[in-house]
């Protein structure tokens, strides 16, 4: 038996062949200090209906056709000897992004058990995920939502569920989101990117199901989140591969926005967060607080505007490269503007209502 095992261990993991169930370990999945990767977002119009193709053992999936309209870079850094960490307890991990007027650093919780997403610093916001709270008037009287995003090991047919309930005040009003996140590994085999080909490949199927309500001027109003989540990971590459994300709106299920997204290795590229193929995309004012004005060197683009729950706030299609859009009526927060032009080109920018 041990020469089978051993057998088995340099077929999988030497030679790489793509036939072997992988595992997912703290040590082989989670990111560290130093590692960088760049974001390539897919934005061509055939991911509208982009299938996250079939489960079970053995699975070729071909992306290779995906775009990459527009790069970002994630570059991970050590929590130690940072005084912002403090603001975080237990964080070890953090990323910076930052931009024309902005930062923005993400804080994460990595060991060999799990890897959980504990909060954020933004030029205006600090919020913490764990506790749901923010610095400003904003206060929490009941949370329960860890921010764990994987429990290791983790492979084909492992699975957990995360149950949460959060209520939110900000006088005179009140925000309640309850539901499940389920954890499964539900296919393994090769990945086909526009990077290159992936053997020993897991998948990853997360379902979010909640319910967000809310008391607004004593007016009582509730909506149902479903959205459907696919991450592709390699053992020893330190981030998914591929995320294929499906937003659900109204009910039944009449419409789905899809966000594609697949990941290479930054130690080895030229520079990121450079604008591929698509015009320059201005937002502004921002903060905003009662007009947005939208403006872009190409006429005609679907707008879409998502708040920090990932939930749709508005949807326009323009015909011109300029619009104004009126947020007297948004919610205090943080809220990510999508554009996507004719061609299936995409640009995200965030904004913060105050």
């Amino acid at each position: 038996m041990k020469y089978v095992c051993l057998l088995a261990f340099f077929t999988c993991g030497y030679f790489n062949l793509g036939f072997c169930q992988p595992i997912l370990t703290g040590a082989s999945s989670n990111p560290v200090g130093g590692d960088k990767f760049f974001l390539h977002y897919s934005g061509n119009q055939a991911n509208e209906n982009k299938s996250p193709g079939p489960g079970g053992a053995n699975v070729l999936w071909d992306h290779s056709d995906l775009l990459s309209n527009v790069i970002d870079s994630i570059s991970y850094s050590s929590c130690e000897g940072m005084p912002s960490c403090d603001l975080f307890p237990g964080s070890n991990l953090y990323w910076p992004v930052s931009g024309s007027g902005y930062a923005f650093y993400s804080y994460y919780i990595a060991n060999n058990d799990s890897f959980s997403f504990v909060g954020y610093i933004d030029t205006a916001i600090t919020y913490n995920y764990i506790s749901q709270h923010w610095d400003t008037s904003i206060q929490i009287t009941n949370a329960d939502y860890d921010g764990t995003t994987m429990h290791y090991p983790f492979t084909n047919n492992s699975n957990f569920i995360i149950n949460f309930m959060t209520q939110t005040t900000a006088t005179p009003d009140t925000y309640y989101r309850y539901g499940s996140e389920s954890f499964t590994g539900d296919a393994y085999g090769t990945l086909i990117l526009p990077s290159g080909t992936f053997n020993n490949v897991l998948r990853v199927h997360e379902t979010f199901l909640g319910t967000d309500s809310q008391i607004v001027n004593g007016i009582a109003s509730a909506s149902h989140v479903h959205e459907e989540y696919y991450y592709w990971y390699m053992p020893n590459f330190h981030h998914w591969l591929l995320s294929i994300e499906l937003k659900f709106y109204s009910a039944p299920s009449t419409e789905i926005d899809t966000f594609v997204t697949y990941v290479t290795d930054g130690s080895t590229e030229g520079v990121a967060g450079q604008r591929l193929k698509k015009p320059y995309l201005t937002v502004y004012p921002n903060p905003v607080q009662n007009e947005l004005v939208i403006e872009s060197k190409e006429n005609g683009m679907t707008i879409n505007i998502y708040n920090l729950l990932g939930q749709l706030q508005y949807k326009a299609i323009v015909g011109q490269n300029k619009t104004i859009i009126s947020t007297k009526d948004f919610v205090m927060g943080v809220y990510f503007v999508q554009v996507i032009y004719s061609d299936g080109g995409m640009e995200v920018r965030k904004v913060v209502k105050e």
